[in-house]
């Protein structure tokens, strides 16, 4: 029986920059180190800790190294456990309902990309309600730090990669699973080109973002995080529809989160939308959806969105598909850390749980 390494390798991984399929060579029987080699263009990927090591775009290598090295301050220095604790079931939740929203357009055991997949707890996720599902992340001591999500039953691959520049052969996933990556991407028309070019014909995309609102002092989630370093694109509701369409994908549905994110906005929200039904005599999902989108291009907030990949040619996007290969030697320099961040694992998983036997019992 096939590993879900090897699987992966034959139905989905490819050389990023090239495309071309990989030979692997392992140290052990369990994948834990090895490599794999693109006979096309002669690139060879590390792999360390279970996680095959990819490359970044050489263009913005710089960019994606400060990238990751701001999300480290974030995650691991500027934040303590109570404080992730404090957002995990919040964040777990809406993981948890856009996956069950995905459920009712796509088949069981479908094969879906996690993209920007963090720790890998939303990947988990997604297993347990049936998916085959694999991780992209690119800050390695992600993966690594969440290495207490693989438990026996629950295991999955996991790709260190630029989101950008995909490891993944065109047209193999039924759908790609992406949490609030891509407001931090400047170019969401060539985020969502890259998208579509792995998802199959009709494939889904799930996408769970913050919204700004598009008026002065109305923005739904401050942007503290730029003391970090973190870059934070001010995207609108309007922005992702519009991106998406022009990308390819049409709009199956969408979902508001304010209730979670902002109790006070959400009882605004919800006594404006009533006022705003009676005065338009609104009926009907049509109005009310019209009236949800209308609200949330106003007030932002997190959403979910779901769209598919459409049959019709879209405008190609140009592609450097150069790359830099990443290295694990991050994962040495930094291996202190990710273990004291291990053993805060088992925090986060009792809260995964919790949600998970909330969804299971309602």
């Amino acid at each position: 029986m096939a590993r879900p390494f090897e699987e992966a390798l034959r139905e989905i991984i490819r050389c990023p920059e090239c495309l071309g399929p990989l030979r692997l060579t392992v140290e052990d029987e369990a994948i834990r180190g090895g490599c794999l080699s693109c006979s096309r263009c002669a690139h060879d990927f590390p792999i360390a800790e279970s996680m095959g090591f990819f490359g970044i775009s050489r263009a913005a290598a710089s960019l994606r190294r400060q990238e990751m090295d701001a999300e480290y301050r974030w995650n691991f220095e500027m934040h303590g456990l109570d404080e992730h604790l404090a957002y995990a079931p919040i964040s777990f939740r809406m993981a948890e309902d856009a996956i069950r929203q995905l459920a009712t357009v796509l088949a069981p055991a479908a094969m879906v990309l996690d993209v920007g997949a963090g720790c890998g707890y939303h990947t988990w996720q997604l297993i347990r309600h049936g998916y085959r599902a694999i991780a992209a992340e690119l800050a390695s001591e992600f993966l690594a730090y969440g290495d207490a999500v693989m438990e026996p039953d629950v295991s999955f691959v996991r790709l260190v990669t630029d989101c950008s520049l995909l490891p993944v052969a065109d047209g193999s996933v039924d759908a790609v699973f992406c949490k609030e990556l891509a407001h931090h991407v400047e170019d969401l028309a060539a985020l969502f080109a890259e998208f579509r070019r792995v998802l199959k014909a009709g494939g889904v995309l799930a996408l769970v973002e913050p919204c700004w609102a598009k008026y002065p002092g109305a923005r739904a989630i401050p942007d503290s995080a730029a003391e970090a370093g973190l870059t934070h694109q001010s995207y609108g509701f309007g922005d992702y529809l519009r991106s998406l369409a022009d990308a390819g994908f049409n709009l199956v549905r969408f979902r508001s989160y304010r209730d979670l994110v902002a109790p006070f906005r959400s009882r605004m929200g919800q006594t404006a939308d009533n006022a705003l039904a009676k005065m338009f005599g609104l009926r009907g999902w049509a109005g009310w959806r019209w009236l949800k989108s209308l609200r949330t291009r106003m007030l932002g907030g997190e959403v979910a969105v779901l769209a598919r990949k459409t049959a019709a040619p879209v405008r190609e996007v140009v592609r450097d598909r150069a790359i830099e290969i990443l290295s694990p030697k991050r994962l040495e320099d930094l291996r202190e850390a990710i273990e004291q961040k291990r053993r805060e694992v088992p925090a986060f998983m009792k809260i995964l749980r919790e949600v998970r036997s909330e969804k299971d019992a309602g």
